[in-house]
């Protein structure tokens, strides 16, 4: 069964930082779309992010109900080595993941404080505009 012992853990934490490495690509796409001002591409990568960190947490899940009890000292060496590689990719991931999401807030707050200036322009401006004679 993938996700019992050794094995299956390296498996499972391969697992992770495959769904990793698509969200940080989804990330850069929502990055692209928010400066772009593509609302359209905006909405798929929101949904491929959603869907993505639910299979994260899915994984993650199972990895620590599997973890349980898994004695490492009688791993194949191959098999430690191919885990903590993976463990080594996730964290760097993690870390990506973290610079994307701040750079993207920051995107999503300026976009906001442009729209609230144009809203506040549009009430100030608001009896200024052409309407044809009744």
């Amino acid at each position: 069964m993938e996700g019992s012992g050794p094995e299956g853990l390296a498996e499972l934490m391969e697992g992770q930082v495959q769904v990793h490495r698509a969200l940080v690509d989804v990330l850069r796409e929502k990055r692209d779309a928010l400066v772009r001002g593509d609302l359209e591409g905006l909405e798929r990568a929101v949904e491929a992010e959603e869907f993505l960190i639910a299979r994260a947490a899915r994984t993650g899940q199972l990895y620590a109900r599997a973890s349980e009890g898994v004695d490492w000292a009688q791993a194949d060496p191959e098999v430690v080595t191919r885990h903590e590689r993976s463990r080594r990719e996730l964290e760097r991931l993690v870390a990506r993941l973290h610079e994307l999401n701040e750079a993207n807030s920051q995107l999503l707050k300026n976009s906001l404080r442009y729209v609230e200036a144009a809203l506040r322009a549009l009430r100030r401006y608001r009896g200024l505009t052409y309407e044809p004679r009744k």
